[in-house]
C-alpha cells in the first residue's frame, strides 16, 4: 500500500526522470554508433583512395609503356622510310646516268628531293623533347 500512498506528482517525478535516462542512453548510443559510421566511413576512404592511387599507379606506367613502344615504332618506321628513299634516290642516279635521258635525270631529282625532305622532316623530329 505504500506505492499507492505516493502522490501523483512524486510518480510524475519518477516517471520524469526514469524518461530522461532512457532518452540520454538512447542519445549516447546514437552518438556512439554515428562515430562508428564515421569512423568507417573514414577507412573505406582511405581504402578507396589508397586503391585509386595504386590504379593510377599503375596506369601511368602502362602508358609510359605504350609511349615507348610508339616511339620506338615510330623510329623504326622512320629509319626504314629512309633507307627505302635512299636506295630509290640511288636507283635512279644510276639509271639517269645509264640512260643519260632527260626524265630520268628528272625522276632522280625528285627521289633525291624527296629524300632530302624525309631527312629534314626527321632531324625536326628528333629535336623534339620527348
Amino acid at each position: 500500500m505504500l506505492i499507492a500512498a505516493v502522490s501523483d506528482v512524486v510518480w510524475q517525478a519518477i516517471i520524469g526522470a526514469v524518461v530522461t535516462i532512457v532518452l540520454a542512453w538512447m542519445q549516447f548510443r546514437t552518438k556512439q554508433a554515428v562515430e562508428q559510421t564515421g569512423k568507417d566511413a573514414a577507412t573505406k576512404v582511405e581504402e578507396v583512395k589508397a586503391t585509386l592511387e595504386e590504379s593510377t599507379a599503375k596506369a601511368d606506367a602502362k602508358t609510359d609503356a605504350i609511349a615507348d613502344v610508339t616511339d620506338k615504332i615510330h623510329t623504326l618506321t622512320n629509319h626504314a622510310m629512309e633507307i627505302v628513299l635512299d636506295d630509290l634516290a640511288t636507283s635512279k642516279r644510276h639509271i639517269a646516268t645509264l640512260t643519260g635521258k632527260k626524265e630520268d635525270m628528272e625522276a632522280a631529282r625528285e627521289a633525291e628531293n624527296a629524300l632530302n625532305i624525309h631527312k629534314g622532316k626527321q632531324a625536326e623530329v628528333d629535336t623534339l623533347p620527348t
